[in-house]
């Protein structure tokens, strides 16, 4: 999921096998067409009512990351494992994992 079309272009340029825009899109409608038995994890990198609804699509027994201070703290089944990161949201940041996958960074 992302917040908005380049959000999605991003997403595709770094090789999701699918895309879904946020804030036009049924996410979980979405997720369930993807992987109809249920995600096996998710990264999310913001809280808030979308990302908190795309969460249930997450099979019982899978894994989120999910950043330190987002809020509110997602509520999930006893047996998803939460992990939680700091996360570093500046350009020198954002180009190092890009070219660790081996694909271009965001457009500048």
């Amino acid at each position: 999921m992302a917040s908005g079309d380049d959000g999605v272009a991003l997403a595709r340029r770094l090789g999701a096998d699918a895309a879904v825009n946020g804030r036009k899109d049924d996410v979980l409608a979405a997720a369930f067409e993807f992987a109809p038995g249920g995600l096996d994890a998710a990264l999310v990198t913001v809280g808030g009512e979308t990302a908190e609804r795309s969460l249930r699509a997450i099979k019982n027994s899978g894994r989120i990351a999910w950043p330190n201070g987002a809020l509110p703290v997602p509520v999930t089944s006893p047996a998803t494992t939460v992990s939680y990161y700091d996360g570093d949201r500046s350009r020198t940041a954002t180009d190092r994992r890009a070219a660790r996958t081996g694909r271009a960074g965001p457009p500048r």
